[in-house]
């Protein structure tokens, strides 16, 4: 609202969405959400991507999901790091469920710091209904390096195409993301983008 309009102050509810007081209806910064109805007014922008039903919300299933921005797939990342928010504001390609977590050229960890195997993230993924027929983007630093890398192994695993980074994955809070090494070797230096990175395609054994 502008100052004609009177004031209004950003308060966010359990369900990662915006309050807009004096009004019936709530921002959950890509859509507008009716308490009372107890429905979205506006369509998921990830379209038919993220199921049948375009108005949805985290699959049903807001006690163990939260999608503040409407976008992320699966966000392993601690909710205390800024990079939990800025992987929040990562669109998923078309057709790709994308995963941001802290990782390795063989591990990755979920937000609590804890090892996430190979296994365990394959039957996560396969059990998503909103990563059906769907390629897997690993967005987690140096996971896409080598054949015997994590990617692979989860293409393996889960019988997909994933696609992975083969040097770290730098993400800014609008969303963008850079795969660089850190510059002079240094992470608190940024990304070298002079020497960018590339992201690697794994596709299961047996498949061309």
């Amino acid at each position: 609202m502008n100052e004609k309009e009177g004031a209004m102050k950003d308060l966010k509810s359990f369900a990662a969405v915006v309050v807009l007081l004096f009004m019936v209806t709530t921002g959950a910064d890509a859509r507008m959400y009716d308490p009372q109805e107890g429905r979205f007014l506006s369509k998921d922008p990830i379209g038919f991507a993220g199921g049948i039903n375009v108005y949805a919300y985290v699959h049903n299933n807001p006690i163990n999901w939260i999608d503040p921005f409407g976008l992320v797939d699966k966000n392993l990342f601690p909710p205390s790091q800024s990079i939990n928010g800025y992987a929040n504001a990562v669109p998923s390609p078309n057709n790709t469920y994308t995963v941001g977590a802290h990782g390795s050229p063989t591990s990755l960890v979920d937000e609590n710091g804890l090892p996430v195997t190979v296994t365990q993230l394959a039957n996560q993924i396969n059990n998503d209904p909103a990563s059906k027929g769907k390629d897997i983007q690993l967005m987690s630093c140096n996971i896409g390096v080598g054949q015997g890398s994590y990617a692979q192994q989860l293409a393996d695993k889960s019988g997909r195409t994933v696609i992975a980074p083969d040097n770290y994955v730098w993400y800014y809070s609008n969303g963008n993301t850079v795969v660089a090494p850190p510059l002079g070797g240094n992470l608190s230096n940024g990304p070298d983008l002079t020497k960018a990175g590339s992201w690697n395609t794994f596709k299961p054994k047996g498949v061309p």
